[in-house]
Protein backbone atom coordinates (compact mmCIF):
# COMPACT_ATOMS: atom_id res chain seq x y z
CA UNK A 1 0.00 0.00 0.00
CA UNK A 2 2.89 2.35 0.76
CA UNK A 3 4.27 1.85 -2.77
CA UNK A 4 0.86 2.59 -4.26
CA UNK A 5 0.57 5.95 -2.46
CA UNK A 6 4.19 6.84 -3.18
CA UNK A 7 3.64 6.17 -6.87
CA UNK A 8 0.52 8.34 -6.80
CA UNK A 9 1.74 10.98 -4.35
CA UNK A 10 0.96 13.75 -6.88
CA UNK A 11 -2.73 12.81 -6.75
CA UNK A 12 -2.56 12.91 -2.97
CA UNK A 13 -1.17 16.45 -3.06
CA UNK A 14 -3.73 17.45 -5.69
CA UNK A 15 -6.74 16.28 -3.66
CA UNK A 16 -5.15 17.61 -0.47
CA UNK A 17 -4.89 21.04 -2.02
CA UNK A 18 -8.31 20.75 -3.68
CA UNK A 19 -10.00 19.99 -0.35
CA UNK A 20 -8.72 23.10 1.37
CA UNK A 21 -8.95 25.33 -1.71
CA UNK A 22 -12.60 24.44 -2.37
CA UNK A 23 -13.38 24.92 1.32
CA UNK A 24 -11.69 28.33 1.21
CA UNK A 25 -13.77 29.43 -1.78
CA UNK A 26 -17.03 28.20 -0.23
CA UNK A 27 -16.26 29.90 3.07
CA UNK A 28 -15.21 33.12 1.31
CA UNK A 29 -18.69 33.35 -0.24
CA UNK A 30 -20.18 33.35 3.26
CA UNK A 31 -17.56 35.51 4.99
CA UNK A 32 -19.09 38.60 6.57
CA UNK A 33 -22.58 37.11 6.30
CA UNK A 34 -25.24 39.14 8.10
CA UNK A 35 -25.85 36.90 11.07
CA UNK A 36 -26.35 36.91 14.82
CA UNK A 37 -23.70 34.17 14.97
CA UNK A 38 -20.15 35.41 15.54
CA UNK A 39 -19.05 32.45 13.44
CA UNK A 40 -19.98 34.47 10.33
CA UNK A 41 -17.66 37.35 11.23
CA UNK A 42 -14.73 35.01 11.93
CA UNK A 43 -14.84 33.17 8.59
CA UNK A 44 -12.58 35.40 6.50
CA UNK A 45 -9.27 34.09 7.99
CA UNK A 46 -10.52 30.52 7.53
CA UNK A 47 -11.37 31.17 3.89
CA UNK A 48 -7.94 32.69 3.26
CA UNK A 49 -6.30 29.77 5.08
CA UNK A 50 -8.07 27.29 2.79
CA UNK A 51 -7.18 29.15 -0.41
CA UNK A 52 -3.55 29.81 0.53
CA UNK A 53 -2.86 26.39 2.06
CA UNK A 54 -4.48 24.64 -0.89
CA UNK A 55 -2.23 26.69 -3.17
CA UNK A 56 0.76 25.67 -1.02
CA UNK A 57 0.02 21.98 -1.54
CA UNK A 58 -0.25 22.51 -5.29
CA UNK A 59 3.02 24.44 -5.19
CA UNK A 60 4.63 21.51 -3.38
CA UNK A 61 3.17 19.19 -6.02
CA UNK A 62 4.76 21.39 -8.69
CA UNK A 63 8.12 21.22 -6.90
CA UNK A 64 7.93 17.40 -6.89
CA UNK A 65 7.18 17.38 -10.62
CA UNK A 66 10.03 19.81 -11.21
CA UNK A 67 12.48 17.70 -9.18
CA UNK A 68 11.57 14.57 -11.12
CA UNK A 69 12.17 16.26 -14.45
CA UNK A 70 15.17 18.32 -13.37
CA UNK A 71 17.92 17.14 -11.07
CA UNK A 72 18.84 20.69 -10.10
CA UNK A 73 17.52 22.15 -6.89
CA UNK A 74 14.51 24.49 -7.24
CA UNK A 75 15.19 28.24 -7.28
CA UNK A 76 15.59 29.81 -3.85
CA UNK A 77 12.71 32.20 -4.45
CA UNK A 78 10.38 29.24 -5.09
CA UNK A 79 11.38 27.59 -1.81
CA UNK A 80 10.95 30.91 -0.01
CA UNK A 81 7.48 31.24 -1.57
CA UNK A 82 6.55 27.74 -0.37
CA UNK A 83 7.61 28.43 3.21
CA UNK A 84 5.91 31.83 3.12
CA UNK A 85 2.57 30.44 1.93
CA UNK A 86 2.83 27.66 4.53
CA UNK A 87 3.48 30.17 7.34
CA UNK A 88 0.82 32.66 6.22
CA UNK A 89 -1.82 29.94 5.89
CA UNK A 90 -1.22 28.55 9.37
CA UNK A 91 -1.04 32.06 10.83
CA UNK A 92 -4.52 32.67 9.35
CA UNK A 93 -5.71 29.40 10.87
CA UNK A 94 -4.40 30.57 14.25
CA UNK A 95 -6.22 33.89 13.78
CA UNK A 96 -9.48 32.09 12.98
CA UNK A 97 -9.26 29.98 16.12
CA UNK A 98 -8.45 33.00 18.30
CA UNK A 99 -11.38 34.92 16.79
CA UNK A 100 -13.77 32.12 17.73
CA UNK A 101 -12.42 31.98 21.26
CA UNK A 102 -12.05 35.71 21.92
CA UNK A 103 -15.37 36.73 20.38
CA UNK A 104 -16.36 40.39 20.16
CA UNK A 105 -15.16 41.55 23.56
CA UNK A 106 -11.38 40.96 23.36
CA UNK A 107 -10.23 42.60 20.13
CA UNK A 108 -7.23 44.21 21.80
CA UNK A 109 -6.18 40.92 23.42
CA UNK A 110 -6.53 39.17 20.07
CA UNK A 111 -4.28 41.70 18.36
CA UNK A 112 -1.66 41.32 21.08
CA UNK A 113 -1.78 37.51 20.84
CA UNK A 114 -1.35 37.56 17.06
CA UNK A 115 1.45 40.10 17.28
CA UNK A 116 3.23 38.02 19.92
CA UNK A 117 2.87 34.87 17.80
CA UNK A 118 4.27 36.66 14.74
CA UNK A 119 7.21 37.99 16.78
CA UNK A 120 8.04 34.58 18.22
CA UNK A 121 7.81 32.93 14.81
CA UNK A 122 9.97 35.54 13.09
CA UNK A 123 12.59 35.39 15.85
CA UNK A 124 12.79 31.60 15.77
CA UNK A 125 12.93 31.51 11.99
CA UNK A 126 15.79 34.01 11.97
CA UNK A 127 17.70 31.97 14.54
CA UNK A 128 17.23 28.75 12.55
CA UNK A 129 18.37 30.41 9.33
CA UNK A 130 21.49 31.64 11.13
CA UNK A 131 22.28 28.22 12.65
CA UNK A 132 21.57 26.15 9.51
CA UNK A 133 24.72 24.72 7.88
CA UNK A 134 23.40 25.15 4.32
CA UNK A 135 20.43 26.55 2.40
CA UNK A 136 18.68 23.21 1.87
CA UNK A 137 18.85 22.39 5.59
CA UNK A 138 17.57 25.89 6.37
CA UNK A 139 14.43 25.29 4.30
CA UNK A 140 13.86 21.88 5.93
CA UNK A 141 14.19 23.42 9.39
CA UNK A 142 11.92 26.32 8.39
CA UNK A 143 9.26 23.85 7.24
CA UNK A 144 9.47 21.90 10.51
CA UNK A 145 9.51 25.04 12.65
CA UNK A 146 6.48 26.47 10.83
CA UNK A 147 4.45 23.34 11.41
CA UNK A 148 5.44 23.05 15.07
CA UNK A 149 5.12 26.73 15.99
CA UNK A 150 2.07 27.69 13.92
CA UNK A 151 0.29 24.64 12.50
CA UNK A 152 -0.05 22.56 15.66
CA UNK A 153 -1.10 25.48 17.95
CA UNK A 154 -3.34 26.91 15.20
CA UNK A 155 -5.13 23.60 14.65
CA UNK A 156 -5.54 23.03 18.41
CA UNK A 157 -6.91 26.53 19.03
CA UNK A 158 -9.21 26.23 16.02
CA UNK A 159 -10.56 22.92 17.32
CA UNK A 160 -11.25 24.54 20.70
CA UNK A 161 -12.88 27.55 19.05
CA UNK A 162 -15.15 25.35 16.94
CA UNK A 163 -16.28 23.48 20.03
CA UNK A 164 -17.10 26.80 21.73
CA UNK A 165 -18.99 27.94 18.63
CA UNK A 166 -20.89 24.64 18.67
CA UNK A 167 -22.36 25.68 22.02
CA UNK A 168 -23.81 28.82 20.43
CA UNK A 169 -25.27 26.74 17.61
CA UNK A 170 -26.90 24.46 20.17
CA UNK A 171 -28.16 27.50 22.10
CA UNK A 172 -29.83 28.70 18.90
CA UNK A 173 -31.47 25.30 18.45
CA UNK A 174 -29.25 24.32 15.50
CA UNK A 175 -27.92 21.03 16.85
CA UNK A 176 -27.21 19.36 13.51
CA UNK A 177 -24.94 22.19 12.40
CA UNK A 178 -23.26 22.07 15.81
CA UNK A 179 -22.45 18.43 15.08
CA UNK A 180 -20.75 19.52 11.85
CA UNK A 181 -18.52 21.85 13.86
CA UNK A 182 -17.71 19.01 16.25
CA UNK A 183 -16.60 16.82 13.34
CA UNK A 184 -14.51 19.69 11.96
CA UNK A 185 -12.99 20.29 15.41
CA UNK A 186 -11.98 16.63 15.77
CA UNK A 187 -10.54 16.59 12.24
CA UNK A 188 -8.55 19.78 12.90
CA UNK A 189 -7.25 18.29 16.15
CA UNK A 190 -6.00 15.18 14.33
CA UNK A 191 -4.73 17.28 11.44
CA UNK A 192 -2.57 19.35 13.76
CA UNK A 193 -1.79 16.86 16.50
CA UNK A 194 -0.79 14.03 14.17
CA UNK A 195 -0.63 15.39 10.61
CA UNK A 196 1.78 18.19 11.49
CA UNK A 197 3.70 16.27 14.14
CA UNK A 198 5.34 13.92 11.66
CA UNK A 199 7.58 16.06 9.48
CA UNK A 200 10.67 15.64 7.33
CA UNK A 201 13.49 13.68 8.98
CA UNK A 202 16.07 15.81 10.75
CA UNK A 203 18.97 15.37 13.12
CA UNK A 204 17.12 17.45 15.71
CA UNK A 205 15.82 15.44 18.67
CA UNK A 206 13.19 13.93 18.65
CA UNK A 207 12.76 14.30 14.87
CA UNK A 208 15.31 11.59 14.25
CA UNK A 209 12.67 9.12 15.54
CA UNK A 210 9.33 10.90 15.07
CA UNK A 211 9.15 11.90 11.43
CA UNK A 212 7.32 11.24 8.16
CA UNK A 213 9.40 8.16 7.37
CA UNK A 214 8.67 6.63 10.76
CA UNK A 215 4.96 7.31 10.27
CA UNK A 216 4.96 5.44 6.95
CA UNK A 217 6.77 2.48 8.52
CA UNK A 218 4.24 2.34 11.37
CA UNK A 219 0.95 2.73 9.47
CA UNK A 220 1.85 1.79 5.91
CA UNK A 221 1.06 5.04 4.07
CA UNK A 222 2.62 8.51 3.82
CA UNK A 223 1.71 11.26 6.26
CA UNK A 224 0.43 13.29 3.30
CA UNK A 225 -2.41 10.78 2.91
CA UNK A 226 -3.42 11.32 6.51
CA UNK A 227 -3.26 15.11 6.09
CA UNK A 228 -5.30 14.91 2.88
CA UNK A 229 -7.91 12.72 4.59
CA UNK A 230 -8.27 15.12 7.51
CA UNK A 231 -8.41 18.05 5.07
CA UNK A 232 -11.27 16.36 3.21
CA UNK A 233 -13.18 15.75 6.46
CA UNK A 234 -12.61 19.36 7.55
CA UNK A 235 -13.74 20.70 4.17
CA UNK A 236 -16.92 18.61 4.09
CA UNK A 237 -17.85 19.43 7.68
CA UNK A 238 -17.16 23.17 7.35
CA UNK A 239 -19.00 23.48 4.02
CA UNK A 240 -21.94 21.55 5.46
CA UNK A 241 -21.98 23.80 8.53
CA UNK A 242 -22.33 26.87 6.28
CA UNK A 243 -25.94 25.87 5.71
CA UNK A 244 -26.58 27.26 9.17
CA UNK A 245 -26.89 30.69 7.56
CA UNK A 246 -29.63 29.44 5.24
CA UNK A 247 -31.44 28.00 8.24
CA UNK A 248 -30.97 31.26 10.12
CA UNK A 249 -32.42 33.22 7.19
CA UNK A 250 -35.45 30.93 7.12
CA UNK A 251 -35.96 31.53 10.82
CA UNK A 252 -35.66 35.28 10.33
CA UNK A 253 -38.27 35.17 7.57
CA UNK A 254 -40.58 33.15 9.81
CA UNK A 255 -40.02 35.56 12.69
CA UNK A 256 -40.78 38.54 10.45
CA UNK A 257 -43.86 36.79 9.08
CA UNK A 258 -45.09 36.01 12.58
CA UNK A 259 -44.38 39.58 13.67
CA UNK A 260 -46.33 40.94 10.69
CA UNK A 261 -49.22 38.59 11.45
CA UNK A 262 -49.21 39.66 15.10
CA UNK A 263 -49.14 43.32 14.05
CA UNK A 264 -52.06 42.74 11.67
CA UNK A 265 -54.06 41.11 14.47
CA UNK A 266 -53.23 44.03 16.76
CA UNK A 267 -54.28 46.59 14.15
CA UNK A 268 -57.53 44.69 13.49
CA UNK A 269 -58.25 44.69 17.21
CA UNK A 270 -57.54 48.43 17.46
CA UNK A 271 -59.73 49.07 14.41
CA UNK A 272 -62.62 47.09 15.89
CA UNK A 273 -62.15 48.76 19.25
CA UNK A 274 -62.19 52.20 17.61
CA UNK A 275 -65.34 51.29 15.67
CA UNK A 276 -67.13 50.11 18.83
CA UNK A 277 -66.06 53.22 20.74
CA UNK A 278 -67.34 55.43 17.90
CA UNK A 279 -70.71 53.63 17.95
CA UNK A 280 -70.93 53.98 21.73
CA UNK A 281 -70.05 57.68 21.49
CA UNK A 282 -72.78 58.21 18.88
CA UNK A 283 -75.33 56.36 21.00
CA UNK A 284 -74.35 58.41 24.06
CA UNK A 285 -74.69 61.62 22.05
CA UNK A 286 -78.12 60.63 20.76
CA UNK A 287 -79.26 59.83 24.28
CA UNK A 288 -77.94 63.16 25.54
CA UNK A 289 -79.72 65.04 22.79
CA UNK A 290 -82.93 63.08 23.42
CA UNK A 291 -82.73 63.96 27.12
CA UNK A 292 -82.17 67.62 26.36
CA UNK A 293 -85.05 67.66 23.89
CA UNK A 294 -87.25 65.88 26.39
CA UNK A 295 -86.41 68.39 29.10
CA UNK A 296 -86.90 71.41 26.83
CA UNK A 297 -90.15 70.04 25.40
CA UNK A 298 -91.46 69.30 28.89
CA UNK A 299 -90.63 72.81 30.01
CA UNK A 300 -92.30 74.25 26.92
CA UNK A 301 -95.47 72.19 27.40
CA UNK A 302 -95.60 73.14 31.06
CA UNK A 303 -95.30 76.81 30.13
CA UNK A 304 -98.01 76.42 27.47
CA UNK A 305 -100.32 74.71 29.94
CA UNK A 306 -99.83 77.44 32.51
CA UNK A 307 -100.35 80.10 29.83
CA UNK A 308 -103.58 78.51 28.66
CA UNK A 309 -104.84 78.43 32.25
CA UNK A 310 -104.02 82.14 32.54
CA UNK A 311 -105.88 82.92 29.32
CA UNK A 312 -108.96 81.10 30.57
CA UNK A 313 -108.86 83.07 33.80
CA UNK A 314 -108.31 86.41 32.02
CA UNK A 315 -110.47 86.08 28.93
CA UNK A 316 -113.60 87.52 30.62
CA UNK A 317 -111.96 90.07 32.93
CA UNK A 318 -109.17 91.37 30.67
CA UNK A 319 -109.48 90.41 26.98
CA UNK A 320 -106.38 92.43 26.02
CA UNK A 321 -104.26 90.51 28.52
CA UNK A 322 -105.68 87.26 27.20
CA UNK A 323 -104.71 88.34 23.68
CA UNK A 324 -101.13 89.18 24.75
CA UNK A 325 -100.80 85.83 26.52
CA UNK A 326 -102.12 84.06 23.43
CA UNK A 327 -99.43 85.75 21.27
CA UNK A 328 -96.73 84.76 23.81
CA UNK A 329 -97.95 81.17 23.79
CA UNK A 330 -97.82 81.15 19.99
CA UNK A 331 -94.19 82.37 20.06
CA UNK A 332 -93.32 79.78 22.71
CA UNK A 333 -94.91 77.04 20.66
CA UNK A 334 -93.00 78.13 17.52
CA UNK A 335 -89.77 78.20 19.48
CA UNK A 336 -90.38 74.68 20.78
CA UNK A 337 -91.14 73.41 17.28
CA UNK A 338 -87.93 74.98 15.97
CA UNK A 339 -85.91 73.31 18.73
CA UNK A 340 -87.45 69.94 17.89
CA UNK A 341 -86.66 70.44 14.22
CA UNK A 342 -83.07 71.28 15.05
Amino acid sequence: MADYFLNNILLVYFFYGLSFFSMGLAVFMEAGHSSRLYFARALLPLSLFGIIHGSHEWLEMFLIISSRSNAAAPPIWLSVLRISTLAVSFFLLLQFGLLLIAGRSAKRTLQLALGFAALIYASGLTLLAWRAPDMQTAFVWADIYTRYSLAIPGAAITAWGLILQRRQFKGEGMHRFGNDLLVAAIAFAFYGGIGQLFVSPSGIIPLHAINAEAFMRWVGFPIQVFRASMAAVVAIAIIHSLRVFEEENKRRINELSNAQQAEKIRLDYLRNELFHRTIRAQEDERKRIARELHDETGQTLTAIGMGLKGIIDAIDRDPERATRQTIQLQRLTNSGLMNCAA
